[in-house]
């Protein structure tokens, strides 16, 4: 009996030690395969303030994501991604209604980028203009009451700025976050 312990002991400790090497990493990313092809077939649904972009993905086993780069203004670049599983991507962030030009690219697993596919997008008139036409500042007792109207349920940060010091330079009172349809706040 106590030699059988002593071999189950000994198995198990063997098997204890075995187990608390340290596994190496398991790299699946094959450097040397292309990038993907394109996508194709891009159709735009221009919305407030952006677009939304559906897309026909490519049959490659390599896709991992497709990602939009654009100039939402000059010198600010803005990107989007959205996965393999999903054929609809979303920009947005544009300030007014200007033509704007979206690179679309197939990025593979191994981060390989495909040539990029340039769509044209005309977005409609932004949520925070929309909403700055229905913002109202009246006097309150100490301070100032704002009414807002957010028709398009957009999340809004309402930035209340005052020149506390009277050299011109404006500092942050308050900031009021919602995407609540209409409200007031003081």
């Amino acid at each position: 009996m106590k030699q059988l312990i002593y071999i189950l002991t000994l198995c198990l400790a063997v098997i204890l030690w075995q187990r608390c090497k340290e596994a190496g990493r398991l790299d699946h990313i094959d450097n040397s395969i292309p990038a993907p092809g394109q996508i194709s077939n891009v159709k735009v649904v221009n919305t407030p303030g952006g677009a939304i972009l559906t897309y026909k993905l490519p049959n490659d086993p390599n896709l991992s994501y497709v990602k939009a780069i654009y100039e939402i203004s000059p010198g600010n670049i803005s990107e989007s991604k959205a996965s393999v599983y999903n054929d609809t991507l979303v920009v947005n962030g544009f300030g007014n209604t200007n033509t704007y030009t979206v690179k679309l690219f197939s990025v593979g697993l191994n981060e390989k980028v495909s040539e990029p596919l340039s769509v044209e997008v005309h977005p409609l008139t932004p949520p925070v203009v929309t909403a700055f036409k229905n913002l109202y500042i009246q006097a309150g007792f100490s301070g100032v009451k704002i009414r807002f109207q957010n028709e398009l349920l957009a999340n809004l940060a309402i930035v209340l700025l005052a020149d506390t010091s009277g050299d011109g330079y404006f500092t942050q009172l308050q900031t009021y976050y919602t995407k609540a349809p209409s409200g007031s706040f003081s």
